[in-house]
């Protein structure tokens, strides 16, 4: 939650500062006043006993702001930011450089030629410069920067005067809206009531109420601006009834928002990102998630290490392993050249069996009579996953009873032989022969 203080600060001639503030929208808040120390011991307080934020609204007299309407053409309003200033030039006592504008978007036609009607306020950039400045310096959001009498009550046909000290503000509409000393109100009341008969849809109010404190002081001060005005035969041939209410706070009147208040942080005193603001928040969390992605990278960097160091171990034991194997072998992939040593020495091997199988079926072959081997094939062990070696031969006799010879002969030798799928070729008689197992 926030809580919004309104200030307004003010700098004599030998530069030392003052402040006036009060809480807005609080019942019970009273107007205080005292030195720029005496608001930031005030402040401290307020931060000490409340941990919501706080937020400003500066505060600027009608004397230090002007604030007026200007007629601008349709095509113009893209371009308000950049055109505005040059419109107030010619109206402008210093140089433009040194002059901060602002405005209120035109909503509708408000002219009867059908031109927009733009409600401007300027001021000073180096008197808004150093205010802001102060406030910041006390860690204070400066949420936003109004003129007094901008936020002064509308209420139809009524416009406000508010008594403030030696210092009175008038709002009337959005064609006066500014601060003066108490013996000029008459004059101003006189261009308030000229400047709305420019307009025929807007007529001049029926009374002015005049605000004023409740002490005796401000109220008998009051009673005697009444009378003069009362008196005044401007206001009377306009027929506007004038009256006085005393208020407890004079600030308390002040309105939240207004349909003629001008904010004047826009542009170059537009409010700035509160980076501070959000880190203090996210501070916590944003630390917690900077160790945890350390924490993973560095895990994830020493186990890389890990494995590297490991794979060169491994690469050294297999060239160790290659150089006993292959003492004089060029060395270009130890491990495909290692597997290729090993492949070839199985097929040795495998070559080695079938040998030592026909060795051993020779007899059984040598008393078979017209015998003719066609075709033969070996499968170890190993390749076929039985638990012996196999042969598959093609081969061809005279007749089948040669092949059935054959047959029995390698059975009784300790061989499983099979003759099948035998058959007749030209004149003589084929068939495929399986033979396995012998202890082999």
């Amino acid at each position: 939650m926030k809580n919004t203080i309104l200030v307004q600060l003010e700098e004599s001639a030998d530069t030392e500062r003052t402040a006036r503030w009060c809480l807005q929208d609080k019942a019970g808040a009273k107007l205080q006043s005292g030195s720029f120390d005496a608001f930031k011991n005030w402040l401290d307080e307020q931060q000490r006993d409340n941990k919501d934020v706080l937020r400003v609204r500066l505060l600027l007299s009608g004397e230090q702001v002007v604030t007026r309407s200007v007629a601008i053409a349709a095509n113009e309003k893209k371009h308000l930011p950049k055109l505005l200033p040059f419109m107030l030039e010619s109206q402008l006592a210093v140089d433009l450089s040194q002059v901060h504008v602002a405005f209120v978007p035109p909503q509708a036609p408000q002219t009867d030629h059908g031109a927009n009607t733009v409600l401007v306020a300027y001021t000073d950039k180096k008197q808004l410069q150093w205010r802001v400045a102060a406030l910041e310096s006390l860690g204070l959001e400066v949420g936003e920067i109004v003129s007094i009498p901008a936020l002064l009550p509308e209420a139809g046909n009524i416009w406000p005067v508010l008594l403030d000290s030696d210092i009175c503000h008038l709002k009337a509409g959005d064609k006066v809206c500014t601060s003066m000393e108490p013996q000029m109100l008459p004059v101003l009341i006189d261009v308030a009531i000229a400047e709305t008969a420019k307009f025929s849809l807007i007529q001049p109010p029926a009374t002015l109420t005049i605000y004023a404190g409740d002490s005796q002081s401000e109220y008998a001060y009051g009673q005697a601006i009444l009378q003069t005005l009362k008196e005044y035969a401007g206001l009377k041939s306009a027929g506007i009834v004038v009256s006085l209410q005393p208020v407890t706070n004079l600030w308390g009147v002040l309105e939240t928002t207004g349909n003629h208040v001008v904010n004047l942080r826009q542009g170059e005193f537009a409010a700035p990102l509160r980076l501070a603001k959000y880190w203090k928040q996210w501070r916590v969390p944003a630390i917690a998630a900077v160790v945890a992605i350390t924490a993973v990278l560095v895990a994830a960097i020493v186990e890389t290490q890990i494995n590297q160091y490991r794979f060169r171990a491994l690469e050294a034991r297999i060239e160790q392993r290659y150089r006993q194997a292959m003492p004089e072998g060029v060395l270009v992939d130890a491990v495909q050249q290692l597997s290729t040593q090993v492949a070839q020495r199985r097929s040795a091997g495998s070559a080695q069996s079938l040998i030592t199988m026909l060795d051993a079926m020779l007899e059984p072959f040598e008393s078979a009579d017209g015998l003719n081997l066609h075709r033969l094939s070996y499968n170890s062990n190993t390749q076929t996953g039985g638990t012996a070696a196999e042969i598959q031969m093609t081969v061809s006799a005279p007749g089948t009873a040669e092949i059935l010879t054959l047959s029995e002969n390698l059975s009784a030798a300790g061989w499983t032989a099979q003759a099948r799928n035998i058959s007749r070729a030209g004149d003589r008689q084929q068939a495929s022969l399986s033979v396995r197992g012998n202890g082999l």
